[in-house]
C-alpha cells in the first residue's frame, strides 16, 4: 500500500517549526497605541503573551493590549490543545423482499450509521481565532473501493477552556446481503481540525490506514473513490473525479 506521511507526524513537525520560529527570532511587537518593542515570543499564558526582550528580560503583555495583527500572530503560533471524542452509532434492522418475482424471499440486513464528534478545548491559553473542523465518513464497496460518503465541516471558535462543539454526519444507510446489490458499507471516519492558515491543529481516525493516507483523503471531495492503494478513481458516471480542499 502506498502511504504518505502520517498526519500526526506532519502536525508535530509543523507545530515544532512554527513554535521554534516564534521563539528563536525577535520581531517588532506593536500595541494598540502604536508603541513598539522588539522581542521574541516565549509562550501564551491564559490571556497574556510572555515576551523575551533583546536584553534577555521577560515580560508579560496582555493580548488585548496588542494590535490585531500581533494578537493573531501570538495565538496562531500556539494553537490550542483539543480533545476529540468520536462515536459511531449503528442501528440494524432485518427485512425480506421477493426474489425476482418468485415466491422465495431474500433476507436483507439494513444498517444506518451516524458519526458524531465532540470537540473540547483543554488548554487554558487564550485562542480567539476560528478553527475549521472537518469530518469524513468513509465507506467501502464490494469490490474493495473506498468512498468518501460524507464530508461535514464546521467553523468553531473556542473562547474558553472546556468549551465544546459537536459535529455530526448525516445518517448513512447501507444494505447487506441483498442479491445483485452493490451498496457502499460503512468503513470508518477521519476528523481533522485546521487553523486559519490551513495547518493541522488536531486529528483522529478510526483506523491507522486512514491516518497514514490522510493527505489524500483531506484533498478529496464527498463522493470521491479510491482503490486499495489509495489512488483516486473515476466515479460511476465516468467523469474524472475532481479533488479540491473544501475548507
Amino acid at each position: 500500500m502506498k502511504t504518505t506521511k502520517a498526519i500526526t507526524l506532519l502536525t508535530a513537525m509543523s507545530t515544532a517549526l512554527i513554535y521554534s520560529t516564534a521563539t528563536a527570532e525577535s520581531r517588532i511587537w506593536t500595541d494598540t497605541t502604536g508603541k513598539t518593542i522588539e522581542a521574541e515570543q516565549v509562550n501564551v499564558l491564559n490571556d497574556q503573551v510572555l515576551l523575551r526582550l533583546v536584553d534577555g528580560k521577560e515580560i508579560r503583555v496582555s493580548l488585548n493590549s496588542l494590535s490585531a495583527a500581533d494578537r493573531r500572530a501570538a495565538m496562531i503560533s500556539q494553537p490550542p490543545t483539543l480533545q476529540l471524542n468520536v462515536s459511531a452509532k449503528t442501528s440494524r434492522s432485518n427485512s425480506s423482499m421477493a426474489n425476482g418475482g418468485r415466491r422465495s424471499r431474500v433476507q436483507v440486513e439494513e444498517e444506518t450509521t451516524r458519526v458524531t464528534v465532540a470537540l473540547q478545548k483543554t488548554s487554558s491559553a487564550a485562542y480567539a481565532l476560528p478553527l475549521n473542523a472537518v469530518l469524513y465518513v468513509l465507506g467501502e464497496r464490494g469490490e474493495g473501493q473506498l468512498e468518501v460518503v460524507d464530508k461535514v465541516s464546521r467553523t468553531v471558535t473556542f473562547s474558553e477552556k472546556g468549551r465544546e462543539f459537536v459535529l455530526a454526519s448525516d445518517p448513512f444507510e447501507s444494505i447487506k446481503r441483498q442479491a445483485g446489490e452493490h451498496r457502499t458499507e460503512y468503513k470508518g471516519w477521519l476528523v481533522t481540525v485546521l487553523d486559519s492558515n490551513g495547518e493541522v491543529v488536531a486529528t483522529k481516525s478510526s483506523a491507522g490506514e486512514f491516518m497514514e493516507n490522510a493527505e489524500v483523503l483531506l484533498a478529496a471531495t464527498e463522493g470521491a473513490f479510491f482503490d486499495d492503494d489509495y489512488s483516486p478513481l473515476k466515479p460511476r458516471g465516468g467523469t474524472e473525479m475532481t479533488q479540491s480542499r473544501r475548507f
